[in-house]
């Protein structure tokens, strides 16, 4: 009898300790599995230290993934962009047109064009580099006014006013890498190294009497001296350093467009045109031509589709 209820006791304490080591298993598996979300403690289980230790190092992950690293990734974008260029120059001519202009001075002119760029994060706190190329259409008209005598009739002179006219446009490839920086959610500031491949310019030249009304060229006419012609500048490519803002319109989201606007100032590194005298073909003795210097300065502005 004894042996029995001895047995029975062995055999009862045998299953309470399977069944409080079956119940600290599968707590233990909900921890694994939920990472940290709520979940309901067992108020009966033998182990509550081992129970809030396991906690505590959920608790670190979670903590560790809301504060982590911010996802960061690449872009391409589009720009179509319009340019008002300032072109800081003093010349008589531009080789190889030749004319009878007493001097052309500083001027400005509207341009279009578009840029392709690459937009790549280099820390993690928002610093990009964006490597770009592009094309830019230039033109720019140049007027200079002149007083000079001119036959009124018979042997009678009198003053007489030109109009010296030089239209040039330049076609421009366009090529750098600029650094942005957030400094406010969605407004970023940037810095950039630019060049400028002058590829080729096209010139229009005119010579216009303007007063008397009466008065007329020997070709019968009030316009002389009108040609075309080419123009290439004495460097091809001319660096620019840039100064850049922007500002995210639209953010880019998982398969749609973002949108951006941007505006640039850059100021040149070198002049298109260095000082210099050239001697034409043209005339006895050709004449003989000056370029004081000849550099562009440009404000950019436009729009961005960000892919």
């Amino acid at each position: 009898m004894i042996s029995s209820f001895s047995l029975a006791l062995m055999a009862a304490y045998m299953l309470c300790m399977t069944s409080a080591s079956a119940q600290q298993t599968d707590t233990t598996h909900v921890h694994d599995h939920n990472h940290g979300h709520s979940h309901q403690h067992s108020t009966s289980s033998p182990h509550p230290h081992d129970h809030s230790h396991a906690h505590g190092h959920v608790h670190e992950h979670q903590h560790v993934h809301d504060h982590g690293v911010p996802h960061s990734h690449d872009e391409f974008t589009l720009a179509f962009i319009g340019n008002l260029a300032t072109h800081n120059a003093s010349f008589n001519s531009l080789p190889p047109i030749e004319n009878c202009c007493t001097g052309f001075s500083d001027s400005k002119g509207l341009g279009f064009g578009f840029e392709l760029g690459y937009t790549t994060p280099l820390t993690a706190d928002g610093l990009t580099i964006t490597p770009h190329i592009g094309y830019l259409n230039m033109p720019v008209s140049f007027d200079s006014y002149s007083t000079e005598k001119a036959f009124t009739g018979g042997v009678v002179s009198g003053d007489a006013l030109f109009r010296h006219t030089l239209d040039v446009t330049w076609t421009t490839v366009t090529f750098g890498a600029r650094l942005e920086y957030p400094v406010l959610s969605g407004f970023y500031l940037g810095f950039g190294l630019d060049g400028y491949f002058f590829a080729t310019g096209s010139f229009h030249q005119t010579e216009t009497l303007e007063e008397p009304s009466n008065l007329v060229f020997e070709t019968g006419t009030r316009v002389r001296l009108d040609r075309n012609g080419y123009v290439r500048g004495q460097n091809a490519v001319v660096f620019n350093a840039t100064g850049s803002a922007r500002i995210r319109l639209i953010e880019k989201q998982q398969g749609s467009v973002g949108v951006d606007i941007f505006g640039r100032y850059s100021l040149p590194l070198q002049p298109l045109f260095a000082a210099q005298t050239w001697k034409g073909m043209s005339g006895n003795p050709p004449g003989r031509f000056f370029i004081d210097s000849y550099s562009i300065s440009m404000l950019t502005f436009g729009i961005g589709l960000v892919f």
